[in-house]
């Protein structure tokens, strides 16, 4: 395969002629790809393949014309090396992909490939850049997506009031779609995202709340739903600053009590008669990282009675509109029951209504929980390695490589930072807040008042289906 970079001798109307890659393979394949460049021929020099200075514009169509050739050169390298075949060589050329687009792509490789989560993400990264970029509702092309463009995106977002941390995580997302196409071997150049892309941040000014915001919050509260959004608010700090995806994955099969299990089942009445169990988990975010599982202290009160409670609340709200995420009675830790990887759409749903409802009550957001607490560890002088394990963070340092974290004292200092936190918050004063304003204000049904070690009463199963219908 012989290729090279010439100016076509037929010249068009306007006495220019076309600047092509002159494909010849023998005498049975010939082939010239359109470059978009076009010169008179006295501005083309054929053997240093240069622009000449005849052209106003030569210096900017040399740097184009060095691009070209050394494509040409990448060209025929991988033909050489049986990387690509005719048909690839001229894609490659012509800077097409074996996919239509890159919406193509996403709706079909990145999202069989993917979770549905990071497929929603990488799907509304290319919509901003459309947006951003005025590029309209056309396909986007993995040609169009270069230097000029994601530049353009970077000041237009920027100008619109978008953070610097947003525009970096969608160039972040953008550049890995593409990389996936070329790994796959779909496209043939491989993406760099330029460092001059990477649009300022400045450090957010931390946000934290106080227990007198909550209770505030709680006055507030006009039906079952707001009282929802702010119980799931004190749920995250009792739990040492989870978010929506990890209270959705709250199971018993979690818990671990070896006094407590009984072939396998731990009953209400053994967590009240204990006063504590431990959660199991690993933290939704950093699931597929190198970090520990957390054991959690769940203390019969505050965080049991207010698991029990906003599980059977979200029975009677969700029960006859949403029956399928209603999980077992029997399973008294588990609140919601599906699966955020693979219906991602449903979660967001679910919590967007919560997440909407705890900013107009409280005036922070959910993620503000996990600050809360870690600022109020910080108060209360715990100690750098106690606070990183209370939030399931990885120790990056060298010393993570001789730290062992699972000795009796350590875990006695995590579970004395976490009472000692839980209590500067007055989150039982809170909890007796919450507990009037259902039961008094919003008049609950008698069966979503009681304590989950009552639920094995057979009266109240006689309630819950009556009102359940």
């Amino acid at each position: 395969m012989k290729i090279n970079l010439v100016l076509v001798k037929r010249p068009l109307k306007d006495g220019t002629c076309n600047l092509v890659f002159d494909l010849v393979n023998g005498r049975t394949f010939r082939k010239k790809i359109i470059t978009g460049i076009k010169l008179l021929p006295l501005d083309w020099d054929e053997k240093r393949y240069r622009v000449n200075k005849t052209n106003p514009n030569a210096k900017v169509l040399n740097e184009r014309v060095k691009e070209l050739y050394n494509k040409l050169l990448v060209a025929h390298a991988k033909y050489d090396a049986k990387q690509l075949n005719e048909n690839q060589l001229i894609s490659f050329l012509e800077g097409k992909t074996d996919f239509g687009s890159i919406d193509e792509y996403i709706e079909t490789e990145i999202k069989n490939t993917r979770t549905s989560a990071t497929y929603i993400d990488y799907k509304n990264a290319f919509n901003s850049l459309k947006l951003h970029t005025k590029f309209g509702n056309g396909k986007m092309m993995f040609e169009d997506v270069n230097y000029a463009l994601l530049d353009k995106f970077k000041r237009n977002a920027l100008s619109k009031g978008l953070q610097g941390a947003s525009i970096n995580s969608y160039l972040t997302k953008i550049r890995a779609v593409i990389l996936d196409a070329f790994e796959k071997g779909y496209i043939y150049e491989k993406f760099e995202l330029s460092k001059r892309l990477r649009a300022p941040v400045q450090r957010k000014q931390i946000q934290t709340c106080t227990p007198d915001d909550l209770k505030n919050a709680i006055g507030k509260i006009k039906n079952v739903y707001d009282w929802q959004a702010v119980a799931f608010y004190l749920l995250m700090f009792c739990t040492r600053g989870m978010y929506p995806a990890d209270i959705v994955s709250f199971k018993k099969v979690n818990f671990q009590n070896k006094d407590l299990h009984k072939d396998g089942f731990i009953s209400s009445w053994d967590f009240y008669k204990k006063g504590h169990d431990y959660l199991v988990h690993r933290r939704s975010k950093t699931k597929n990282r190198g970090n520990d599982d957390m054991l959690i202290r769940i203390d019969a009160f505050p965080t049991l009675r207010l698991i029990g409670l906003l599980k059977r609340s979200v029975i009677y709200t969700h029960y006859k509109i949403k029956p399928e995420i209603i999980p077992t009675l029997e399973d008294e830790i588990s609140i919601f029951k599906y699966d955020i990887e693979n219906d991602y759409k449903l979660h967001s749903n679910i919590w967007d209504t919560y997440k909407k409802r705890i900013i107009k009550l409280l005036g922070y957001s959910y993620k503000t929980a996990r600050k809360t607490f870690n600022t109020y560890a910080l108060e209360l002088e715990v100690s750098d390695t106690i606070r990183r394990i209370l939030l399931g963070h990885a120790d990056s340092s060298m010393l993570s490589h001789y730290d062992n974290l699972k000795t009796k004292k350590i875990n006695e200092q995590v579970e004395n930072a976490h009472e000692k936190v839980l209590d500067e918050f007055d989150t039982k004063e809170i909890m007796n807040l919450l507990i009037d304003k259902l039961e008094n204000d919003l008049s609950a049904p008698t069966w979503v008042m009681v304590k989950p070690a009552w639920q094995s009463n057979v009266k109240y199963w006689d309630k819950v289906n009556a009102d359940l219908g």
